[in-house]
């Protein structure tokens, strides 16, 4: 593979900048940046791994954290901010083994601060990539990729025989889910909120979506012409219809139950809508769908070092480094420029075509044109 024609030798110098969250709050009125003195060389931990930003996506889950609205309950203030992201090896103690100089790992750890110019942390903190990936994709795996791929694997045995129907498709854990089924052969019914813009159709379709179905009015969902409309699919059957992901909550985690055939299984993990979701008695009773809610931070304490995990990581950055992720649209912005990021990524979020991801970096040329990024230059 061709060698990126980036120059990613380190600058000399002595500052850094962090963000985070001084109290509780609106994230556009309580995030704040610090500067602190990065540390000499020889003054890093022995088992330790000193960091650069490369990549370091913001997560809905991240500003809902900051709220205290994530979670059962709040976290501590003051608050480092960012939980997954791409990081080059500067430095490292003595006692580093696994890791070199120069090595692009990604944050596999939760909490710890990653919108972030440079980070010291212990070495189990993060994973080397040990392929050429594209570094905007790679730096959203932890979260959105891994949790499309557990929820995939975890709950129900897939083939090319059966359907998952999901609400929130255009979010970045709906389009990695598309992607991953398309792979594996299985069918998607793809939930959307907004209009059905053709563009919005397009996108989704090339990624591999089966159907897409357009909610524009919550009040009066007309089932029967959602149904009537999937049946015109050769490929429908809704006995078929054994998997069901729900990340919005509301009249949208219903439109999903009601697709599900019996002995199906509902995953919620997310709620966009902050509105409860409620279980009919027909599915509990007569269908006998199981509920069950999924959360990546908890498989990953209890399976990071499974083989499970192993196989997770082997097939999501293969996907990646075959070309066969669609990557999601993107921004990328100095650290900063926080302010202005976190009101447009507000302001943007419901309108955008797709919702697009953006990425804190350190050098905005460098990520905007580079299309992969070797293990170690």
């Amino acid at each position: 593979m061709e060698t990126p024609n980036f120059n990613l030798n380190t600058e000399i110098v002595e500052k850094g900048f962090r963000l985070f969250a001084e109290k509780m709050g609106h994230p556009t009125q309580v995030i704040q940046m610090m500067e602190f003195d990065l540390p000499k060389y020889h003054d890093i931990p022995s088992d330790n791994v000193f960091l650069e930003i490369l990549a370091s996506p913001i997560d809905y889950a991240d500003l809902l954290n900051i709220r205290g609205l994530y979670g059962t309950q709040p976290p501590s203030f003051p608050l480092f901010t960012g939980n997954e992201g791409i990081f080059k090896v500067l430095a490292k103690g003595p006692d580093v083994k696994k890791l070199d100089i120069g090595d692009i790992v990604f944050i596999n750890s939760y909490g710890l601060g990653t919108w972030s110019s440079h980070l010291t942390l212990h070495e189990t903190a993060v994973v080397k990539l040990e392929q050429p990936i594209d570094i905007v994709s790679g730096s959203m795996l932890r979260v959105n990729m891994f949790t499309a791929y557990r929820m995939l694997h975890d709950f129900v045995k897939l083939n090319n025989e059966l359907i998952v129907v999901q609400n929130g498709a255009t979010s970045h854990v709906g389009q990695t889910v598309i992607q991953l089924c398309k792979s594996m052969g299985v069918k998607t019914i793809n939930i959307i909120r907004q209009p059905q813009l053709s563009e919005t159709y397009n996108i989704l379709k090339k990624m591999g979506a089966d159907e897409i179905v357009t909610i524009e009015h919550t009040d009066n969902v007309d089932m029967k012409k959602i149904m009537s409309d999937l049946k015109k699919n050769s490929w429908f059957d809704q006995t078929k219809v054994v998997l069901g992901l729900n990340c919005i909550g509301g009249v949208y985690s219903q439109i999903v139950e009601n697709l599900l055939a019996c002995g199906s299984t509902h995953v919620t993990y997310g709620g966009i809508l902050k509105k409860s979701m409620e279980a009919s008695i027909s599915s509990l009773i007569f269908k006998n769908i199981k509920f069950v809610g999924f959360l990546i931070n908890k498989w990953l304490q209890d399976n990071n070092n499974s083989k499970f995990y192993d196989m997770m990581l082997h097939d999501t950055t293969k996907l990646i480094h075959n070309g066969s992720y669609f990557r999601p649209p993107f921004k990328c912005f100095p650290l900063s420029q926080y302010k202005s990021v976190i009101e447009t990524f507000h302001n943007d979020r419901a309108h955008s075509i797709l919702p697009y991801r953006i990425i804190f970096t350190k050098n905005i040329n460098f990520i905007q044109h580079l299309a992969t990024i070797v293990a170690k230059l």
